[in-house]
């Protein structure tokens, strides 16, 4: 009996049953993608343990290439010739300001809350401007697109330089400036009318939620899993 749990012990850890399985996200995937897809796994292999590193998208992608993860979850595709991405989600990253913040800076804004306050170039940089660390996707494509429309950073009020979702968030609720978030992390502020969305000309909010591994090395069984879940949606 001894050889035959031994013998069944090493199949396991052959398949990869028993894991870890160790996938990361940025902080967008990391907190409203992965976990139910994880829960999926999880009931297919109540057995399976389970390591979810969230982090920036660079530090992500370092934890992939050092070899720490299987699967990367990030806010935006990739680039190396070490690593194959497909696209699994689209996301939008929204100029938000709360309201008493756009009202002291001299803005009217409209009294449905899910109705966008259309600005201009000019005006938005009258607004102080919170973003999130070094290395974050959400503020890389922030700076990108607001330099597609012309608009620097320097060219604001002040900066404030903020780690995480979560403090650029609270940040910008309190009223410390216009700040940049998924909006996947903004749908209940927004809905409490805690934000408001504003609308710059030229602005092109999308971007993709990628699915991120290492080319040519072979995934876990729960990792081919997990990589197939997403691909389609979980269904």
């Amino acid at each position: 009996a001894k050889r035959a749990e031994a013998i069944e012990a090493v199949r396991e850890l052959e398949e990869g049953r028993n894991g870890p399985l160790k996938v990361g996200g940025s902080s967008i995937p990391g907190a409203y993608l992965l976990p139910r897809y994880l829960a999926r796994i999880q009931d297919q292999h109540p057995g399976l343990a389970l390591q979810l590193q969230v982090g920036d998208t660079d530090t992500i992608l370092r934890a992939l290439r050092a070899g720490e993860l299987e699967l990367a979850i990030v806010g935006r595709r990739a680039v190396g010739r070490d690593l194959e991405t497909t696209e699994v989600e689209k996301d939008r990253v929204l100029a938000l300001a709360a309201p008493g913040c756009l009202r002291n800076h001299g803005f009217r804004i409209p009294r449905k809350k899910s109705a966008p306050l259309r600005i201009t170039s000019e005006e938005l940089t009258r607004l102080p401007l919170v973003l999130r660390e070094q290395g974050s996707a959400t503020r890389g494509l922030a700076i990108k697109r607001l330099a597609d429309c012309g608009i620097q950073t320097s060219a604001f009020a002040s900066l404030l330089e903020v780690p995480g979702n979560t403090v650029a968030l609270q940040a910008a609720i309190a009223g410390l400036g216009l700040t940049f978030l998924s909006a996947f992390a903004v749908r209940e502020s927004m809905a409490l009318g805690e934000l408001r969305n504003l609308e710059i000309p030229g602005f092109q909010s999308e971007r993709p939620i990628t699915l991120t591994r290492l080319k040519g090395r072979t995934l876990s069984p729960p990792a081919q899993e997990l990589a197939g879940l997403l691909k389609n949606k979980g269904s």
